[in-house]
Order: C-alpha cells, then structure tokens, then sequence
C-alpha cells in the first residue's frame, strides 16, 4: 500500500511540473525575443551586397 501512495504522489508531482512548464511557456509564447527582428546574415548574403556582381572576383584583365 506504501508503493502505492509512493507511486501516485511521484505521478502527481510529475504532472504539476509539467502543468507548471507548460503554462510557463504559454505566457512567454507570445514575446518575441529582440535577434528574432534583426535579419540574418547567411553566407550567401555576401553575395548579393552592394556592388557586387556576379561572377565578379575583383580581378582586372
């Protein structure tokens, strides 16, 4: 009978961490964090900067 209550206490703190968890981030879920606003800078950005053309390597003839 020990076991028992032992194991629904265990179950039942399980369930109200995860209860506390998930109501954490339902109230965070709608702030949007400040890198989320600022674009990325991926590798292929570079490219496509300002006067840089395509297939232009900087190189003269």
């Amino acid at each position: 009978m020990e076991t028992l209550i032992t194991v629904v206490v265990i179950l039942a703190l399980i369930a109200v961490g995860a209860l506390l968890i998930h109501r954490t981030n339902v109230q965070n879920g709608n702030r949007m964090s400040p890198r989320a606003t600022r674009p990325s800078r991926a590798a292929g950005d570079r490219a496509t900067a300002p006067g840089a053309a395509a297939g232009n390597t900087g190189a003269t003839e």
